[in-house]
């Protein structure tokens, strides 16, 4: 078998050849793996810190329910309110009925709007009160029936008796004397009240509003 040195430019190239498999062996074995298990922990961290942030925003929200429930129970009980199902008309209606008794009065239920799943109920209602007290006592009734609403307007007129026993609503857009005279004689004689409130419903599966009609 013939045997020759390597000439010194084949040295360098078999050393630089080396270097070379020794660089891909590094990248192979050892490079990519870390660089992957880098990526991969980075991901993780992001992870966390996302899982994190929801946790700090639903301990968040939860602190503040915790502080409403508080402050709800902290009430006094005839003013603690609640949110009924929809659809809470029927029950509505014979607690209105309730309130009002044998009294005169004239209900009318609007379209129901929604939103966020929340479905708001608004009512108009006028009754004929014999006097200011007993107004005073429907009003107090109708702002705490326990559901979850708001007096959107209200309006309390002096009644006149009309030619078959019933009563009228004075107009109270008159002159500024009359308007004042009829003031200082609403705690006097029967009074024709008037207004609208809105009454709030949860309504997780909204379905198309429903029309309400006059009761």
């Amino acid at each position: 078998m013939l045997m020759r040195s390597f000439t010194r430019r084949e040295k360098i190239m078999l050393l630089v050849l080396v270097l070379v498999m020794f660089v891909g062996l590094y990248v192979l074995l050892v490079h990519n793996p870390v660089k992957a298990n880098l990526a991969r922990l980075e991901e993780e961290r992001e992870d966390a810190e996302l899982r994190l942030q929801v946790a700090q925003i639903q301990a968040q929200k939860y602190r503040e329910m915790e502080s409403e429930l508080e402050e709800i129970f902290a009430m006094p009980q005839d003013q603690i309110t609640v949110m009924p199902l929809y659809d809470n008309a029927e029950r509505l209606m014979v607690q209105l009925n309730h309130i009002f008794g044998e009294l005169e009065y004239d209900l009318n239920f609007s379209e129901v709007a929604f939103q966020e799943k929340v479905a708001a109920r608004g009512v108009q209602f006028t009754f004929t009160a014999p006097d200011y007290d007993t107004a005073r006592s429907i009003i107090q009734q109708l702002s705490h029936t326990g559901n979850r609403s708001l007096m959107n307007t209200l309006n309390i007129a002096p009644a006149e008796e009309t030619g078959d026993g019933g009563y009228s609503n004075i107009n109270l857009r008159g002159s500024r004397r009359n308007t004042q005279e009829e003031t200082e004689n609403i705690l006097e004689g029967p009074l024709t009240v008037s207004g609208t409130i809105t009454f709030y419903e949860f309504a997780p599966n909204a379905a198309t509003p429903e029309k309400g009609g006059a009761a």
